[in-house]
Parts: structure tokens; C-alpha cells; sequence
């Protein structure tokens, strides 16, 4: 198991992680006049992970020493990344959670940490795709879960709109105003909702849209200007 970086299997038994990680929350409205409720919507919260950690030795000071070094990987001021033995390849957005418990026995301790998930689903692997330039590429995405990628692209705009741009699946597209007739370097980031020119903030057209790539198979196509773009994601895991 892994917490920022830190091997915990490397200091402590680890026992079995008990997961509370599915947890949809869901909004109703009751109207006046009628049986039942009204569904408004709803969403996944993170939920969370429990894990007891366990340090056998003699030497009390040691098991201390051992146990306050935890405590210093677990002071966080950010959720980090957890990875957990039986899937090394994903990793959850989690940051400790509510008072550790702490128990102590003749010759060792053990600690019970409650890590609070900020999203439902496991970052898994990263993958590139590239659009070729004035063209289309067809790939699957593979998980459970949406993912939202990065695009980058030494873009030339189109002569006749002035946009740059990709658009998936014959739907959703995001063009972008280059401003400029030679090639522009750009970087439009889905998941946080950011794109910059030249390094320079800036923002897509207002008929845009951030892509959001389910599982299963998509083609991104090139319908404005040329240059190629790498498009880059991690797979998402419920």
C-alpha cells in the first residue's frame, strides 16, 4: 500500500482495506398534491477506505518512533494519491479522515486510519492517442467511469472560420481561436477546464464543449485547421 509515495507496506502489516467507495446521493422534492417524490438528481460521493496498521516490536520506543513517522506521511494539507496492494495499477485522490485510532498491545500497536475518497472512481492507466493532422483516429476507452482528457496541438486554424478545433463522435466539438495565421501551440486541459495559447490564458469558442469520454469506443476527428494532437488520459475505475 502506498500514500503519496510512501511504501506503508514497507513499515507495518497491513490488514485488509474495508471500503465504503460506491455511495450515490440522491435529491428528491415532494409536490404538493400528489403521492411520492419528485427525483431532481443525483451524483457519487466519494465515500471511503479503512485500513489498520500494524507494528510488531519489542522495543516501544521504536514502534513510537515508527508510528509518529506515519503520522508525519499522513499530515496533508491536499488529498494525494492511495494505492492499494490488490489493484497497483489505480490509484484514488484520498486524505485521512476523522480521529486514528490507536491500540496497543504487549509487544506492538496497531492503528486504524479512515482515508476520505474526493471522487468515486480509481485513477487506472494513462493513455495517448493522437489525431493525425486534418484527420480522425478511432480508439476505446477502457473502466466504468467517464474520464476527461488533455489535448494538446501545434495548431493552424482554418483559413476560412479562423478556428483550430476537434470534434467527437460527430457531436460535442471544441474549436479554438489561435489568433494567429502560423502555428500556435495549444493545451486544452478537459478536466479542469483550461486552455492556453502560447502559454497565454485563453478560452474556446462559446459553442464549445469539454470532452468527456465515456467507456467504450470513440473517434475524434480534426473538422477545423490542421496540425496534429496528442490526446492523453487516464482510465477510470468505479
Amino acid at each position: 500500500m502506498r500514500f503519496d509515495g510512501h511504501d506503508l507496506a514497507s513499515m507495518f502489516i497491513v490488514g485488509e482495506p474495508e471500503f465504503n467507495t460506491f455511495v450515490p446521493s440522491h435529491n428528491f422534492e415532494n409536490v404538493s398534491g400528489r403521492d411520492g417524490s419528485v427525483f431532481m438528481g443525483g451524483k457519487l460521493d466519494g465515500g471511503t477506505i479503512t485500513v489498520s496498521f500494524t507494528i510488531v516490536d519489542k522495543d516501544m520506543e521504536k514502534r513510537r518512533s515508527t508510528l509518529s513517522n506515519l503520522y508525519m506521511i499522513l499530515d496533508v494539507d491536499e488529498p494525494k494519491l492511495l494505492v492499494l496492494p490488490e489493484v497497483p495499477d489505480m490509484a484514488y485522490k484520498a486524505i485521512p479522515q476523522n480521529a486514528v485510532r490507536e491500540s496497543r498491545y504487549i509487544d506492538g500497536d496497531t492503528v486504524t486510519v479512515t482515508f476520505q475518497l474526493t471522487e468515486a472512481a480509481a485513477y487506472g492507466n494513462t493513455v495517448t492517442v493522437t489525431v493525425p493532422s486534418g484527420g480522425s483516429v478511432t480508439f476505446n476507452v477502457d473502466g466504468t467511469y467517464p474520464t476527461k482528457p488533455t489535448i494538446t496541438a501545434n495548431a493552424v486554424r482554418n483559413s476560412s472560420s479562423l478556428v483550430w478545433g476537434l470534434r467527437l463522435d460527430d457531436g460535442d466539438y471544441i474549436h479554438v481561436q489561435t489568433g494567429a495565421v502560423a502555428a500556435r501551440s495549444i493545451v486544452l486541459d478537459c478536466e479542469n477546464r483550461t486552455l492556453t495559447v502560447q502559454g497565454a490564458v485563453a478560452l474556446p469558442t462559446l459553442d464549445s464543449d469539454w470532452f468527456a469520454l465515456a467507456p467504450g469506443e470513440h473517434t475524434l476527428t480534426m473538422d477545423n485547421g490542421t496540425g496534429a494532437a496528442t490526446i492523453t488520459y487516464q482510465e477510470r475505475w468505479l
